[in-house]
């Protein structure tokens, strides 16, 4: 089957579905490629254990992750001592601190990498609050 177009050539009317379709399907996947490219991944997590002086489990401790153009991510260790945050932003620097006990650690940076890793953290006791050693 064809039809006439406005300059008066015949065109087959299943070669241009044929068209639409593919044209349709290159500009669905450059949208795709964009929305890729633009939005950031936030895949990373961290997990681990954290412990006192004495390396006994640090419970209740707050692992809290602040990440450059991130809000801040906490997690809170249980009964083991062993926290998990998720939702990283994919290779980038992040300060690590731990609150525990009503005292605070100063800032270590860490990198949160990409996909799954373990940070153990184990806290000293420092003049001003906790000293974090990974």
């Amino acid at each position: 089957m064809f039809y006439t177009n406005d300059i008066g050539q015949n065109v087959y009317l299943d070669i241009l579905i044929q068209e639409i379709a593919a044209m349709d399907s290159r500009i669905l996947l450059i949208c795709l490629i964009s929305i890729l490219l633009i939005t950031p991944a936030f895949a990373a997590s961290i997990s681990g254990f954290v412990r006192e002086p004495s390396n006994r489990p640090a419970t209740g401790a707050v692992v809290t992750f602040s990440c450059p153009a991130t809000k801040e991510i906490l997690a809170t260790s249980d009964q083991n001592g062993r926290y998990r945050a998720s939702g990283l932003p994919d290779v980038q620097w992040c300060s690590l601190t731990v609150s525990y006990q009503g005292r605070n650690s100063v800032p270590v940076r860490i990198n949160s990498g990409s996909g799954s890793k373990d940070i153990n953290i184990k806290l000293q006791n420092a003049p001003t609050g906790w000293t974090i050693i990974l």
